[in-house]
C-alpha cells in the first residue's frame, strides 16, 4: 500500500519486490478532507496543499458554510511525507481533533476534525485527478439510481488507491459483494481482484467485512483477515485497490449535490478540469 504505513525498504530491495509482484509500484498520494458532516459540506472532497485556509468567508480556500464557522478558522500546512497540520486562526469555536480541542493538530488518515458543525475526516488518496473526478460523477449518478433521494446517514465506501478505483465513492448496501465479476454489487477492475471477492454487511458494531474464498484475500490495515469489524476510516484492500469506510451524515440526495459542487474546486486545485465538465 502507497501510504505513510509502508514498511521502509530501500529503492533495490522495493525494486525487486515490485518485479515479483509483491508490491505494486509506489504511487504519490495527496492528503484530502472529506465533508463526514454539516448541511453544505457532507460528501464535498477537499484536495488539501500547503498554506491553504479554511472559514466561511468566501476568500478561504476551503469555504464552510456551517454554524460555528469563523471568517477564518484554520491553516494547514503541509509537513515532510504529506500529512497535514491544522492551526487554528483564533476562531471563537476552536478545532477539536477525534473530540480533543487545541490550537495545532496533526492529521493521520482517517482521523476527524470538527469545525463548528462540519466533520472533515482525513483520507489519503492515490494522486490522480481525472480518474477521480470521473468516478466521483459516476459514482453519484449510481447512487441516484439505486437509492431513494431521502435515504440518510449511511457508511459510504471511498476508493483511495487503485488505477480504477480512486475517487469511487459508494453507499454501503447490506451484504453488498465486491469482485472483478460484473455480478458483483460494486465492481472493483484491478489486479488482484477474485471474481466475486468480499462481501459487506451492515450490523450493530457497524461494517463487517468477509472473504468469499478470494485467491489473494484481504487485507485490514496491512493484515491479512478472514473477516473484520471495520470502523469508520479505516482502510482495507482488495487485490490492488484500496478502500476506506466513511460515515456521512446526510441524505444521498444532499450528498450528491455537495459532490457535484466539489468537481470545480476540485479542478481547479489539481487540474483535470475536462472531466469534472463531462
Amino acid at each position: 500500500m502507497a501510504d505513510d504505513d509502508e514498511l521502509s525498504l530501500d529503492k533495490t530491495e522495493t525494486g525487486i519486490l515490485q518485479q515479483l509482484g509483491f508490491l505494486r509500484p509506489r504511487t504519490t498520494q495527496r492528503a484530502w478532507f472529506v465533508g463526514t458532516s454539516g448541511t453544505h459540506s457532507v460528501g464535498k472532497l477537499f484536495p488539501l496543499s500547503d498554506g491553504m485556509t479554511i472559514g466561511r468567508a468566501p476568500e478561504c480556500d476551503i469555504v464552510l458554510e456551517e454554524n460555528g464557522v469563523s471568517r477564518l478558522h484554520a491553516r494547514v500546512h503541509m509537513l515532510p511525507g504529506g500529512r497535514p497540520r491544522v492551526t487554528d486562526a483564533q476562531s471563537k469555536n476552536g478545532i477539536q481533533l477525534d473530540g480533543v480541542t487545541a490550537k495545532v493538530h496533526t492529521l493521520r488518515h482517517g482521523q476527524r476534525l470538527q469545525i463548528g458543525d462540519v466533520g472533515l475526516m482525513l483520507a489519503r488518496l492515490d494522486d490522480a485527478a481525472e480518474m477521480i473526478q470521473r468516478n466521483l460523477i459516476a459514482s453519484m449518478e449510481r447512487a441516484h439510481r439505486r437509492l431513494a433521494p431521502d435515504d440518510a446517514n449511511r457508511s459510504w465506501l471511498l476508493g483511495i488507491a487503485g488505477t480504477h478505483s480512486v475517487g469511487k465513492l459508494v453507499p454501503i448496501e447490506d451484504g453488498m459483494t465486491l469482485g472483478r465479476s460484473e455480478d458483483a454489487d460494486l465492481v472493483v477492475e484491478e489486479n488482484g481482484v477474485s471474481r466475486v471477492h468480499a462481501r459487506l454487511t451492515v450490523t450493530e458494531r457497524g461494517i463487517r467485512i468477509n472473504d468469499l474464498h478470494s485467491s489473494n484475500g484481504i487485507r485490514v490495515d496491512g493484515v491479512r483477515a478472514e473477516f473484520h469489524d471495520l470502523r469508520c476510516g479505516q482502510r482495507f484492500r482488495v487485490g490492488d485497490a484500496t478502500l476506506a469506510v466513511f460515515r456521512l451524515n446526510g441524505s444521498i440526495g444532499l450528498i450528491r449535490g455537495n459532490v457535484h459542487d466539489s468537481l470545480g474546486r476540485i479542478a481547479r486545485v489539481l487540474g483535470g478540469g475536462n472531466a469534472a465538465q463531462k
